[in-house]
C-alpha cells in the first residue's frame, strides 16, 4: 500500500476530533510520501529521514507522553505513525526533541528575539512572572545534532532529547539579555498571566544522545545569548519581520 497524503491527514485529524489543521501534519506527510516516492515503497540503505519533534516533559521514552494541548497531542501522534511508517517500509528513522531553541534568526514573537529587541529599542517588555524554567540549546549545537544523527549507524530508531540538562527560568534569561545589552529597559514581570497550560519546568535526559550520538552541547548559555544579541545589532535590527510595533508583549 503506498502513502496516501489526504488519508493520512485525515486519520491524524479524526484522532483529535477534527482539532488539528492541515498544516500541524502536512510537512511530516509531505517528508513520507517524498520518501516513498523515491524508495518505491522498498527500504533503501542510503535513505534516513530525521524527525524533528516537539520536546516534551519526559525523560527520553522512559515515561509516558503526556501532552497539555491538542498541538503537542499532534506532535505526539506524528511520533507515532513515523515509527509504524519506519516499521512497514524499512525506514531508517531518527527522531530528535530539541527543547528550547534559540539565535539567530529565531521567529520575532519568541521569549529570547522579543526580549533582545525591546532590550536594544530601550522599550519596555511586558511578561509572565517568569517562574517557568525552560533548556535552552543554541541553534548551531541544534544543528550539529541533526548532523550527528543523519551519520550515525547506531542512531537508527532511536529517539534523542537534543538539550543541555538545565533548566533556567525565563526572568533569568531576562535579566542576562538586559545586563549583556547594557540596556535600561524595564522588564515588566507579572504583567501578562501564564497560559492555561504552562509548564513549570522543561528540561530534558541528555544521556542518550551523549552515549550514542557522541552529542551535548557546547555553546554556553551567556555565549549563545552574546553570539544572538550581536546578530540582531549587526544583520536582525535591518529586518522588517523584526521590528517592534508600538505595544509589544512576550513570555
Amino acid at each position: 500500500m503506498r502513502f496516501d497524503r489526504n488519508t493520512y491527514f485525515n486519520q491524524v485529524r479524526d484522532m483529535f476530533g477534527g482539532a488539528l489543521t492541515q498544516q500541524q501534519v502536512d510537512g511530516q506527510s509531505v517528508i513520507l510520501a517524498v520518501w516513498e516516492y523515491q524508495a518505491g515503497g522498498t527500504p533503501m540503505d542510503d535513505i534516513r529521514w530525521l524527525a524533528y519533534m516537539l520536546a516534551t516533559v519526559y525523560k527520553e521514552c522512559a515515561m509516558r507522553m503526556w501532552p497539555t494541548t491538542e498541538y503537542g497531542a499532534a506532535k505526539a501522534a506524528c511520533w507515532l505513525i513515523a515509527q509504524a511508517f519506519a516499521r512497514r517500509t524499512g525506514l531508517e528513522l531518527v527522531s530528535l526533541r530539541p527543547f528550547t531553541m534559540y539565535g539567530p534568526m529565531e521567529p520575532p514573537g519568541r521569549l529570547v528575539p522579543s526580549v533582545v529587541r525591546h532590550a536594544l529599542a530601550g522599550q519596555s517588555i511586558d511578561l509572565t512572572p517568569g517562574d517557568q524554567a525552560r533548556d535552552f540549546v543554541y541553534v548551531e549545537d541544534v544543528a550539529d545534532a541533526f548532523i550527528a544523527a543523519a551519520t550515525t549507524d547506531a542512531a537508527v530508531g532511536g529517539t534523542f532529547n537534543v538539550c543541555t540538562g538545565t533548566a533556567v527560568t525565563v526572568r533569568d534569561i531576562v535579566q542576562r539579555v538586559l545586563a549583556a545589552t547594557g540596556s535600561a529597559s524595564t522588564a515588566r514581570f507579572g504583567a501578562l498571566s501564564y497560559r492555561p497550560t504552562e509548564l513549570s519546568m522543561l528540561s530534558g535526559d541528555t544521556s542518550r544522545a551523549t552515549q550514542i550520538l557522541g552529542w551535548r552541547a557546547r555553546v554556553s548559555l551567556d555565549e549563545g545569548l552574546d553570539r544572538t544579541i550581536a546578530w540582531f545589532r549587526a544583520v536582525g535590527a535591518g529586518l522588517p519581520e523584526y521590528q517592534l510595533a508600538d505595544a509589544a508583549s512576550t513570555q
